[in-house]
């Protein structure tokens, strides 16, 4: 009986073809009115659903002294809808060219009987389309296609609930809706495509895609602003690229710059950060951090990649977002991991959410080359010599800082850059022109602070809510009254103890009232 099947074995040359040479381009495998006329195919949806004892499958074999074997010769054409579903024991699949469609759920399995022993699949160069759900709920672990593969079509939500870790794609023109779907363990997608694929927005945004939020899409430098532009547009209003604030730009990365074994990857930038598509630019941002199990990460002054058997060498002077998102912790984001985060004094600007929600990050330690060409730490306090400018919304939101010294080429902070930290000391004694964005420094602890005759504008609420107990807030101000926004009290929700003020300016600070937190608590300096 079909209960007791343990094999299915189709002949190579196999009748079970479909009559026209290639699928038609207007079909869609995730209809309800499905395209594909199965009746040219001789071989009905679900024929071997629930065959629980099922192990084997070859969709192509020939005698080898009597004994079946797999082959490399075209055998069926077609995988049809369900037809190995909730084939629990199902361990062994080898399909052979000629193969072109794979159905919806073709082997795929509710949670009851899931595949736990189908782990490995290799698709044949002829395989053009992949279902909705073919492969949900399996083991898969691995899947290849070969560089010239002919895949264009990769179903909404084909490897659900895998445990694929990676998959490359030649020829893709379609992205299904969250492919990849409850898979923790998916870390990289590349996709080397003459074009940039369409890309289906799930139709239940709070459904989520828990691997996107912690997965990088690799592809061509010379298609990555389409990549950013066409995905990042088609994602705007939510979905799966929204979790965690996640921005789609800085998901998708070049292929050509990644180098795993130094633990980053790069994009070539020109001087003022912005992408330099053709690699012509001493410069470069680290877009990834490859977590390597410590408790610290390093970003060298000198990055390189080789590409085409070339060492390309940049200066990093740019950290993008998101950096160390990471799909080998246990949460998205190394919250419990990292403590320490070493920066070249190149850097220039610190992109939005590049250390976003770091919650044991408690060091930030700039370094510089030294004599004899070895990185060396710089001290505690203020660093004369760094290259910083700008610091961009929610860099190191929710961190574990406790003090921050601005530097003098600074000129903006960001909006809750260091918002819900563990910040008791500030000192903006060294900038220039600053401008600190709202609630940038909102919500720490913060009893000293420092505010230099450079720091030009505070937005509102900057500094507002500081969880002191009741230790009052000393504040002294270098220089003149800096602008702030009207009504929008940047020390509002604080208990402020001595505010100094330089004896020039004492009746100017009186006159100008910046906060009413700060009234009556002015002394001479």
């Amino acid at each position: 009986s079909a209960s007791d099947l343990v094999a299915v074995y189709f002949p190579e040359g196999s009748a079970l073809v479909p009559q026209n040479d290639a699928l038609p381009e207007e079909a869609d495998p995730d209809s309800d009115d499905v395209g594909y006329d199965f009746t040219n195919y001789f071989i009905g949806e679900k024929v071997f659903g629930g065959c629980v004892k099922l192990t084997t499958v070859y969709t192509s074999f020939t005698l080898d002294n009597g004994n079946i074997v797999p082959s490399d010769n075209p055998g069926l054409g077609i995988i049809s809808d369900y037809m190995f579903y909730n084939c629990k024991a199902l361990k062994t699949v080898q399909i052979a060219e000629g193969l072109r469609l794979i159905g919806a759920l073709a082997f795929a399995s509710d949670s009851a009987n899931a595949m736990k022993d189908l782990t490995t699949v290799s698709f044949p160069a002829a395989l053009e389309v992949l279902g909705q759900q073919a492969f949900a709920n399996t083991n898969l672990s691995s899947v290849s296609f070969s560089p010239q593969s002919e895949f264009r079509i990769l179903g909404d939500w084909a490897f659900q609930g895998t445990e694929i870790a990676s998959a490359t794609f030649y020829s893709l023109t379609e992205y299904g809706k969250a492919p990849f779907w409850g898979n923790l363990a998916i870390n990289s997608v590349y996709i080397y495509s003459d074009r940039v694929p369409d890309i289906s927005v799930p139709s239940l945004t709070d459904m989520g895609d828990t691997s996107v939020t912690q997965t990088r899409f690799y592809v061509p430098i010379t298609q990555l602003s389409d990549y950013r532009s066409k995905w990042g547009s088609q994602y705007s209003s939510g979905g799966l690229f929204q979790d965690y604030s996640l921005q789609i730009a800085d998901l998708i990365l070049a292929a050509e710059y990644e180098n795993r074994n130094a633990g980053y990857a790069l994009e070539p930038v020109d001087e003022d950060g912005d992408l330099q598509a053709d690699g012509n630019t001493d410069y470069a941002k680290v877009v990834y951090l490859y977590y390597n199990g410590k408790t610290s990460l390093s970003v060298p002054e000198t990055a390189d990649v080789t590409i085409n058997g070339i060492t390309k060498y940049f200066t990093v002077t740019d950290i993008g977002g998101y950096v160390t998102v990471d799909s080998a912790a246990t949460s998205p984001i190394l919250t419990d991991r990292v403590t320490e985060i070493y920066l070249p004094d190149t850097v220039k600007r610190i992109s939005d959410y590049a250390f976003y929600n770091m919650g044991k990050l408690s060091k930030l330690i700039w370094t510089y080359i030294g004599e004899g060409g070895f990185t060396m730490n710089y001290g505690q306090g203020v660093v004369d010599n760094l290259s910083l400018r700008s610091i961009g919304d929610y860099a190191f939101y929710a961190t574990a800082l406790e003090t921050f010294y601005s530097s003098p080429q600074l000129t903006y902070i960001g909006a809750e850059a260091f918002a819900d930290s563990k910040l008791h000391s500030v000192d903006l004694t060294k900038c220039d022109g600053l401008t600190i964005a709202a609630s940038a420094f909102s919500g720490n602890k913060i009893v000293n602070l420092t505010i230099g005759s450079g720091v030009a504008e505070l937005q509102r609420y900057c500094f507002a809510n500081q969880d002191t107990g009741t230790a009052p807030m000393r504040i002294e101000f270098k220089g003149a009254p800096p602008t702030v926004e009207t009504n929008l009290d940047p020390f509002g929700g604080n208990i402020v103890g001595t505010v100094v003020v330089p004896e020039a300016f004492y009746y100017k600070f009186v006159e100008d009232d910046i906060s009413s937190a700060l009234r009556g608590k002015y002394v001479k300096g």
